[in-house]
C-alpha cells in the first residue's frame, strides 16, 4: 500500500509548528508498514488533489490565509469530487475558514472562499461591525475586538478521549454547517458558541492547534484509519502518551479546579 500525502502551503500556512501534523502521521504510517509519497506545494505549484489519499493544510497569518485561497480557489472543483469519494483531509487554525462561504477581514474587505460548506468568517475591526449591523440582536457575540486565545479541551463521539491543545484566532463563523468537536472548556467558533470546527465527510477543520495530532494520540488514529479505511496496524508511541496526559491533567486542574 502507497499512501499519497499533499502539504499544502507549507512555507505559508505553517505557525505553531503545525508541520508537525505531518512528521507524525507520515512516521505512524511507515511504522505501519505503509509507504508514504508526500509531496509539499505552494503558489503557483501543479497539483490535483483527486490524486491523494490524505490532504493537509495548517495555520497561517491573516495575510498569507488570503495568499493561500487565491491560489487554492482554483483547485474547488478538484475539493468538491474529492469530499463526494469521500476522501481524507484536516484543516487547522484559520485554514479551516477557507472552506466556508467568504472571509471578510478586519478592513471590511470580502474575499470568496472554497463555498463547500454554508459558513461566513469575520475577522475583528470593520468585519464585526458589518455583522453587527447586519445581526444587531447577536450583539453578545463580540466582546471586544481583539485575538481569541487559550487553552481548550474537546470532545467528539468518534473517538473516546477529549482533545487538547490550543486556539489562537481573530476569527469567528457562523452558519449552517456540521461542527467537529463540542466544547468542554474553552473557546469554540465564536465566543458564545460550544461547538469547534466544521466537517464535511471525511473533511476536517479545527481551530484547535498544538499541532492537534501530536497532542492527541485518539485523534491521530482516527485520522489514519480514516486515510487507510482501517487497513493500517495500529501504533503507540510512550512519550505522545505521556505527554498528552500530563496536558489534559494540567488543564483539568486549571479550568476544574474543584474536580
Amino acid at each position: 500500500m502507497i499512501i499519497k500525502v499533499l502539504h499544502l502551503y507549507h512555507d505559508l500556512m505553517n505557525l505553531y509548528g503545525e508541520y508537525g501534523n505531518i512528521a507524525v502521521l507520515c512516521r505512524y504510517l511507515e511504522d505501519a508498514g505503509i509507504e508514504v509519497q508526500l509531496d509539499k506545494v505552494s503558489v503557483d505549484d501543479s497539483f490535483n488533489i483527486t490524486d491523494y489519499n490524505f490532504v493537509y493544510c495548517g495555520a497561517g497569518t491573516e495575510r498569507n490565509q488570503k495568499v493561500a485561497l487565491a491560489d487554492l480557489i482554483s483547485h474547488k472543483d478538484e475539493l468538491k469530487i474529492y469530499i463526494k469519494n469521500n476522501g481524507t483531509a484536516l484543516f487547522t487554525g484559520n485554514s479551516l475558514e477557507m472552506l466556508g462561504k467568504s472571509i471578510c477581514d478586519r478592513n471590511g474587505d470580502t474575499f470568496e472562499a472554497l463555498s463547500l460548506t454554508d459558513f461566513y468568517t469575520y475577522q475583528g475591526g470593520e468585519s464585526y461591525k458589518k455583522y453587527i449591523s447586519a445581526n444587531p440582536n447577536d450583539t453578545e457575540l463580540i466582546k471586544n475586538d481583539t485575538r481569541i486565545t487559550g487553552d481548550v479541551i474537546f470532545k467528539a463521539d468518534f473517538i473516546e478521549k477529549p482533545l487538547v491543545g490550543f486556539v489562537n484566532k481573530c476569527g469567528f463563523i457562523k452558519g449552517n454547517f456540521n461542527p467537529l468537536f463540542n466544547v468542554v472548556y474553552g473557546i469554540g467558533n465564536n465566543r458564545n458558541d460550544k461547538s469547534d470546527g466544521i466537517r464535511i465527510n471525511n473533511i476536517l477543520g479545527t481551530y484547535l492547534t498544538g499541532p492537534i495530532l501530536v497532542k492527541n494520540p485518539a485523534m491521530l488514529d482516527y485520522v489514519i484509519s480514516l486515510i487507510t479505511n482501517g487497513n493500517a496496524k495500529k501504533q503507540s508511541y510512550d512519550s505522545q502518551n505521556r505527554g498528552y496526559e500530563l496536558t489534559y491533567r494540567e488543564l483539568m486542574k486549571r479550568f476544574n479546579p474543584q474536580g
